[in-house]
């Protein structure tokens, strides 16, 4: 492992490799921009706009659709079971 003081890192030269192939890059590269002393560390604010909005009711109004969809999921699952075995429901 090797401690930069800001982060400690586990080198594994299979990634790295798998790194370079992928991406054109390897590790050495990457890790490089915890010790550029010039680098910006913003905040992630993508989505923080849309997670602000969500309410308490939205959340519900998605687990209530969350669940409805699971039940419908179960039902067809028991229903090719049931067809499998050659059960008939009465």
């Amino acid at each position: 492992m090797t401690h930069t003081g800001l982060a400690i890192f586990a080198w594994d030269e299979a990634k790295s490799d798998t790194c370079f192939a992928a991406r054109g890059f390897d590790l050495t590269y990457a890790a490089s921009a915890f010790f550029d002393p010039h680098r910006l560390i913003l905040a992630a604010t993508r989505h923080n706009a849309r997670v602000d909005a969500t309410t308490a009711a939205d959340i519900a109004r998605q687990a209530a659709t969350d669940e409805a969809q699971a039940m419908q999921h179960a039902a067809k699952f028991a229903r090719r079971v049931r067809k499998r075995l050659g059960m008939r429901q009465l």
